[in-house]
């Protein structure tokens, strides 16, 4: 009976724990707002019943989780991916309430992890090792390919415009079975695994010095990186065909998926990000605008020139997150200074700032008119009372009243 007292003791510090040591991610149930999911520090995802105000399930992955992330597709194969300090992607499961199933192939602790908005089998993920890979949750023994930042389109602009990134809004975008075999046409393996890692690993077996070692392991040092440092984050244009991330490096790369991963080089100036931490980016609806934490600041580009719009400064230190709302168009952020921040980008605020910057150069103009006018007024004076002074004085008239009778 003690042994079992202290096992639930200590699930019950692990729940408390979520809450207590910090919760690195969050993401509501998408077509539920009575379910939302979260990821703990101290190693629990956990799910939360809205209506009840507590914890439904709990999954223990025993290290730190960085990032989570629900397929936004089908919402019905409740699969919670989860981005951990181990370099393995654990998969949990609600209907066994289990996370045996991992994607295996980082060497080291996975920092994001995005479900792809358009196929419901394909994850991208992002590690300190530098490299970005994509998964096909159907097969975990391999990943489907890394993306290369030396793989570029030989263009500054790579053929990428507004109107491509926003396609989906106007109904170009085909449905998800074509597109999920279009996609599937264009995935590949990397050609040094599909020619040498078998009898590498037969060798290995054969010996018996290594024992069972993933083709990813064995071939490690062949895995194209995407950045020159940790890779902080990741986030998908809403029609599924670019994926934008951000490193250590302090570059913000924008990859073509529907070319295998090509790298468009479009250069984003200025961007700074130096923490080897996560981090969030986030994009606008339609994925015109790409929100990038800068120091202190946040970056509003173009996602498909670069071109910086705008910087939104309010923060007193270091913004580590920020989120689109695509209800009223408005942007959340958070910062190391515990201020959350409220950015309203609607149509009325935008006409209630120009009114306000319009009524502020009015006052301007009329308390710079007014300053002149009292100029001149002094002025005026100044001179009058200088011309009174230098003025001959006036003479009386001498009238003497005095008379001899008196």
């Amino acid at each position: 009976m003690e042994k079992i007292n202290n096992n639930n003791s200590n699930s019950t510090n692990n729940n408390e724990g979520a809450l207590l040591r910090g919760i690195s991610s969050a993401q509501w149930y998408p077509i539920d707002t009575g379910i939302f999911f979260i990821g703990g520090i101290n190693g629990n995802v956990e799910v939360w019943d809205t209506n009840l105000g507590q914890v439904s399930q709990t999954f223990y992955l025993e290290n730190c989780v960085n990032s989570i992330s629900y397929s936004q597709v089908n919402c019905t194969n409740l699969l919670i991916a989860a981005a951990t300090s181990d370099p393995k992607v654990r998969l949990c499961d609600m209907r066994t309430n289990s996370s045996v199933h991992c994607l295996t192939g980082h060497r080291e602790s996975v920092l994001s992890v995005k479900w792809s908005p358009f196929s419901p089998n394909l994850i991208a993920t992002a590690s300190k090792d530098k490299t970005i890979r994509l998964w096909d949750i159907r097969r975990g023994d391999t990943f489907l390919f890394a993306l290369d930042q030396y793989n570029g389109s030989g263009s500054s602009t790579a053929n990428v415009d507004n109107s491509d990134i926003g396609s989906e809004l106007r109904g170009d975008s085909k449905n998800d079975s074509n597109q999920s075999k279009r996609y599937k046409q264009k995935l590949h393996k990397p050609k040094s695994i599909q020619s040498s890692s078998s009898s590498i690993i037969e060798k290995r077996n054969t010996k018996g010095d290594y024992g069972s070692i993933s083709a990813n392991l064995t071939l490690k040092k062949e895995v194209a990186t995407a950045h020159n440092g940790t890779i902080t984050s990741m986030v998908w244009t809403p029609d599924g065909n670019y994926l934008v991330s951000t490193g250590a490096d302090s570059k913000i790369r924008l990859w073509d998926i529907q070319k295998g991963g090509t790298n468009t080089m479009i250069n984003y100036p200025n961007a700074h990000n130096v923490h080897k931490i996560p981090n969030q980016i986030c994009l606008s609806t339609n994925g015109q605008y790409l929100f990038h934490p800068n120091g202190r600041a946040i970056h509003v580009y173009e996602t498909a020139t670069g071109n910086l719009v705008r910087q939104l400064k309010g923060h007193f230190e270091k913004v580590n997150c920020c989120v689109f709302n695509h209800c009223d168009q408005s942007l959340l952020s958070g910062s190391n200074d515990r201020l959350t921040l409220y950015w309203d980008n609607s149509i009325d605020d935008q006409i209630d700032d120009q009114q306000f910057l319009n009524d502020e150069k009015n006052q301007d103009l009329l308390e710079n008119n007014s300053n002149d006018d009292d100029d001149n007024n002094n002025n005026f004076q100044s001179t009058t009372t200088k011309t009174s002074t230098i003025s001959p004085p006036t003479t009386l008239e001498d009238v003497d009243n005095w008379s001899d009778d008196d």
